[in-house]
């Protein structure tokens, strides 16, 4: 069943909040309103779970494709890591949008599995920037 309360996604709904808030400060230089956009979109998916039990998924999918679009520009990352995170985003959008309309297909499935596998590893590059980078600066506190 798709459509139900899920505590452990709105756990997992949380988590990616605070690493989309980890891209925006490294990238809010790169471009402060892309990143803010990226970076709310997750907070919004949240809200959206809560009322609908659904559709917090395709909030994250659009602050990854936001968020990889603006890592294309940064100096930050490595593009590899930017387009890994356009192509998973594009996959897991075009199948959470042609869910109930397409009918299942070995290729709708094929496209989704590649973009949860690419999301995946998106995440494991990512993280592993922002770690070198906090290692790299001291955190100052104003």
């Amino acid at each position: 069943r798709l459509h139900t309360f899920n505590s452990l996604d709105l756990v997992i709904l949380a988590m990616l909040s605070l690493m989309f808030l980890g891209l925006y400060v490294v990238l809010k230089n790169t471009s402060r309103v892309g990143s803010i956009i990226g970076a709310v979109q997750p907070l919004l998916g949240m809200v959206l779970f809560i009322v609908t039990k659904n559709a917090g998924r395709s909030a994250v999918m659009g602050g990854t494709l936001v968020i990889s679009v603006v890592m294309l520009r940064s100096k930050a990352f490595h593009k590899g890591v930017a387009y890994m995170g356009i192509l998973a985003s594009l996959f897991l959008l075009a199948g959470d949008f042609s869910a109930g309309v397409l009918p299942p297909t070995t290729i709708l499935a094929a496209l989704v599995g590649v973009g949860y596998v690419s999301l995946t590893l998106w995440f494991f590059l990512v993280a592993h920037k922002l770690f070198q980078l906090g290692q790299k600066e001291p955190f100052h506190s104003n």
